[in-house]
């Protein structure tokens, strides 16, 4: 008996929309460090990276709230 044939990877697809989604800029803060802004275009979202302090090893991401 012949083993059916595997099927071809999936490549992941972007849609047209998706692209140029997101928005990151780099912003110096001074003796504290390199942040990391990303803004959705599409949601309004806003997320910033802050980067380890102390003797921690990681950074986090946090979203900033927006204000109605």
């Amino acid at each position: 008996m012949v083993a059916p044939p595997t099927p071809p990877p999936v490549t992941p697809v972007i849609a047209p929309t998706e692209i140029g989604r997101y928005q990151i800029s780099v912003v110096a803060d001074g003796d504290r460090g390199t942040l990391v802004l990303m803004i959705d275009t599409r949601d309004g979202a806003t997320w910033i990276y802050r980067p380890p302090q102390g003797q921690a090893i990681n950074g986090y991401w946090s979203d900033i709230p927006r204000l109605t």
